[in-house]
């Protein structure tokens, strides 16, 4: 009877560990994939490793790590990526401080290139800006632009 019960334990747990691995989470070697890929100057891979340490998918989440590979990518033109750029500085996750300004100016950017979800957030955050405010995300913008046309 104990010998029966040990078995059925030991098939229970095989099962739910069974289960357990193939559940959502990363591919095995997902993280040395995307970083290699990243390292290599793919921004597609560099704007996952952003959304990866962001949201703590495959590592532990950390903002700051998040921020630079996001960044990486919107210096490369990557429109998605500059509007996770203004989203952290929207929401002041892990920048200096939260910046209207900034965050305006990467939306405003990657609105420019064509991303509607940027152009809604940028629009959004004007209505809390003061027009001296927005005065400077437009110059800022117009940074960006020139910094990206010079890459």
């Amino acid at each position: 009877m104990a010998e029966s019960f040990a078995m059925k334990k030991s098939l229970l747990l095989l099962l739910i560990a069974l289960m357990l691995s193939s559940c959502g989470g990363p591919e095995e070697g997902s993280l040395e994939k995307t970083l290699a890929e990243a390292k290599a100057g793919n921004v597609d891979a560099m704007l996952n490793l952003g959304f990866m340490y962001d949201n703590g998918k495959g590592v532990i989440q950390d903002f700051k790590e998040a921020v630079k590979w996001y960044r990486k990518a919107a210096e490369l033109g990557h429109a998605k990526a500059m509007y996770s750029v203004g989203f952290m500085y929207a929401n002041r996750r892990h920048v200096r401080q939260q910046d209207a300004v900034e965050a305006y100016a990467w939306w405003n950017v990657a609105a420019e290139k064509g991303l509607k979800k940027a152009a809604d957030k940028r629009d959004w955050i004007k209505n809390i800006m003061t027009p001296e405010q927005i005065a400077e995300g437009q110059k800022r913008s117009r940074e960006i632009m020139e910094f990206l046309t010079k890459k």
